[in-house]
């Protein structure tokens, strides 16, 4: 959490006023982008709860219901917009 409200902290004021980053800034938020897609991988093998209140452990279910439900907002939120 503290991850994205550094990145939605600082982005925006970078691409506004058009700050050249440092290298350890750069190689600070290579390191961000990395833990989030690292969390995007972790994802898929975090069990969840269903509908009827069991949880979950098949890994083919766990799977689709990621894929289902956050994958696609988890990816466009870890894309390193800042190199684009």
């Amino acid at each position: 959490m503290l991850l994205a409200i550094y990145n939605s902290f600082t982005v925006p004021i970078f691409v506004s006023f058009r700050i050249e980053e440092t290298e350890e800034l750069f190689i600070l938020n290579g390191i961000i982008d990395t833990m989030f897609v690292a969390d995007i991988v972790l994802n898929f093998f975090s069990t969840y709860i269903d509908r009827n209140g069991e949880e979950v452990l098949d890994h083919k279910k766990i799977v689709k219901n990621y894929l289902k439900k956050a994958f696609i907002i988890d990816l466009i939120a870890s894309l390193p917009l800042d190199l684009v």
